[in-house]
């Protein structure tokens, strides 16, 4: 709370605006505003939840009409998502994946656009 305080009172921003965001949207705007962009910043927060104004201010965006999908692999299918994801673009992180999100487009866009494998013959019956 303190760090909050400290950060957004170095940055002349009204105490009416602080008060009708949450703790969470305050510790991000504490910890990634500056001052020429706080009021912009705030503007985002009072307009959206907490994960999309990280999401806005990890990647200058965010899709409200975005979905979010959770996934759980096996250990070695997760190698194998690894090992592709990082083939089309993802790059490592110490908390997993960043730009896993476009190289999975990736993935997918070139499978909608990649030639069908030709189906095996059927045996005769007889």
């Amino acid at each position: 709370m303190a760090q909050i305080d400290e950060a957004l009172g170095d940055m002349d921003v009204s105490a009416e605006r602080i008060q009708r965001l949450g703790w969470t949207k305050l510790s991000l705007l504490a910890a990634y505003g500056k001052k020429e962009t706080i009021d912009d910043l705030i503007d985002v927060a009072e307009g959206c939840t907490a994960h999309e104004l990280k999401m806005h201010i990890r990647d200058g965006k965010f899709e409200p009409e975005g979905r979010t999908v959770v996934l759980h692999f096996s250990k070695e299918q997760y190698a194998l998502l690894d090992q592709v994801m990082r083939a089309k673009g993802a790059e490592p992180h110490s908390r997993g994946l960043l730009k896993k999100e476009e190289a999975l487009m990736r993935l997918v866009t070139e499978s909608l656009t990649a030639t069908p494998p030709t189906p095996a013959p059927k045996k005769a019956k007889g």
